[in-house]
């Protein structure tokens, strides 16, 4: 018997045997990352509750002008196991993802011309426990001007609201992405200067403070750092919690950050929001 979730009672809200409430877990132990469009998903064994987590599609940028990032919606369904799932929808460039009628992440607006696109928006189902939803960054902002670069919006996420792409108002200069919960991409008003991408945090990154230079990317823990000198020396990374920013390189290649994060853990750390990357350095001798 493989029950259907649409035939179960409204959210699915069913009781494990013995149990007369549902409380949800302090952690996670257990994740699955979903890439494609499924109808086929089925709950396994032993589980009664499930996290889900939604993000939509960033936004395609334009020539001058970020695209924006993509929503987020997060819920815990109860369920029991061997049920069918609904339908679990998984956005491309500016596409919604959602699971069902539960969760729903709309993709951020895609940028026109010079006009950087808005964030999208997610919303759950109210009765779900534990629900919460979070919108994209909007692009980053430029100038009328073909010849200026801006950075994307962050998608939305557990860190709340994404962070805006870095802004532009000179030509030839490029602006950062922006990171998670708010870390503004890096501002670039100096020709051939390059902002820094935003971090997870409110940690941005480093405008691209001197001609020909590029700040740090912004880490979990700290900002980048802006460069130092004119066409020859980049930004370091903002520093990681309890890892240190990426060097800052000197002429040509920037620094790499470093991370605690593997592949097993990546999941639990988005959803406890203990990620602990730093912020790659910035170049220097210009783009």
């Amino acid at each position: 018997m493989n029950p259907s979730f649409q035939s179960l009672p409204a959210a699915g809200l069913q009781l494990a045997p013995g149990k007369p409430t549902r409380i949800a877990p302090s952690e996670w132990r257990n994740a699955k990352l979903i890439t494609a469009t499924i109808s086929t998903e089925t709950v396994p064994q032993g589980v009664y509750q499930m996290g889900v987590a939604v993000f939509g599609g960033g936004g395609n940028g334009a020539n001058s002008a970020g695209g924006g990032g993509g929503g987020f919606a997060y819920g815990i369904i109860d369920v029991v196991p061997g049920q069918n799932l609904p339908v679990i929808t998984i956005g491309a460039a500016a596409g919604t993802s959602s699971c069902g009628t539960f969760l729903t992440a709309t993709g951020g607006a895609s940028a026109a011309s010079v006009t950087p696109g808005a964030g999208g928006a997610g919303t759950a189902f109210a009765l779900l426990r534990g629900n919460m939803t979070a919108s994209g960054g909007a692009g980053g902002t430029t100038l009328n001007n073909s010849s200026y670069y801006t950075g994307g919006g962050a998608s939305g996420s557990f860190y709340g609201t994404g962070g805006d792409g870095g802004t532009v108002t000179i030509a030839n200069a490029i602006s950062g992405g922006g990171g998670w919960s708010g870390g503004t991409g890096g501002s670039s008003n100096l020709a051939d200067a390059t902002g820094g991408g935003g971090g997870v945090g409110f940690a941005g990154g480093a405008a691209g403070s001197n001609t020909g230079s590029s700040g740090g990317g912004g880490g979990t823990g700290g900002a980048g750092k802006p460069g130092t000198a004119s066409g020859t020396i980049g930004g370091a990374g903002g520093a990681g919690i309890a890892v240190a920013g990426g060097a800052r390189g000197n002429s040509s290649n920037g620094g790499d950050g470093t991370s605690s994060i593997t592949n097993d853990t990546y999941l639990f750390q988005i959803y406890n929001k203990t990620l602990n990357g730093s912020g790659g350095g910035g170049q220097g001798g210009g783009r």
